[in-house]
């Protein structure tokens, strides 16, 4: 199989990162109207900074995402143990691409956040093989697995935010929030947040990892 990406909270770097140039220096710049050119020239600048970030967080994405796919075909037990160590809880890849997902300045680059929905589907759907067949017949567990997997505040955002792609008019985008909300199950169509949901995650969850 081919050679694993370490996990993207080493690659992606600070999801949370603003663009380098501050607002500090757009309002210098935007003082006085011959300081217009130069603050088009930044802002020129900072997108094409964003638009090589982006790039390189789809291909490390893709390939995460071929990673999971092969170590589930293959299914030996190195893979299984890398796929337990990922879904883990106390792993941050789901945070990371989970914020990567709905983060604001990438909002533009379609591909890129198809490609992060889609990964964390897959490690929804891979705590699912992981958790006994037969130990519910809860057909939301998704819900229960992703909560535990990014957490209650960063579930809702993210959430809200699927909702609203799948109901807006780009179709690429709308597909894949449709495919995530189907992964956590059908309360997911009916709910508006999380935290409106009765009952908490179950105890078999909360140890599949």
């Amino acid at each position: 199989p081919p050679r694993r990406p370490p996990h993207p909270q080493v690659q992606l770097g600070k999801i949370g990162r603003r663009c380098r140039c501050s607002l500090r220096v757009l309002r210098v710049l935007g003082r006085g109207g011959a300081c217009h050119m130069g603050m088009a020239t930044v802002a020129a600048e900072d997108d094409s900074r964003v638009q090589e970030k982006a790039k390189q967080k789809l291909d490390y994405v893709q390939g995460f995402i071929r990673s999971l796919e092969t170590a589930l075909r293959h299914d030996t037990a190195e893979d299984r143990a890398w796929l337990q160590a990922v879904i883990s809880p106390s792993d941050t890849c789901g945070v990371t691409l989970t914020k990567l997902a709905i983060e604001s300045k990438y909002q533009s680059y379609v591909s890129l956040r198809c490609a992060t929905m889609r990964a964390v589907q897959l490690l929804i759907r891979i705590s699912t093989l992981f958790i006994s067949r037969g130990a519910t017949e809860d057909h939301n567990i998704g819900i229960a697995i992703f909560l535990q997997l990014v957490g209650r505040e960063l579930a809702d955002e993210a959430f809200t935010e699927v909702k609203a792609l799948a109901k807006g008019a780009e179709p690429n985008l709308g597909c894949n929030a449709i495919l995530f909300l189907v992964e956590l199950g059908p309360d997911a169509f009916f709910l508006v947040r999380f935290s409106g949901r009765d009952g908490g995650i179950p105890g078999f969850v909360r140890g599949f990892a």
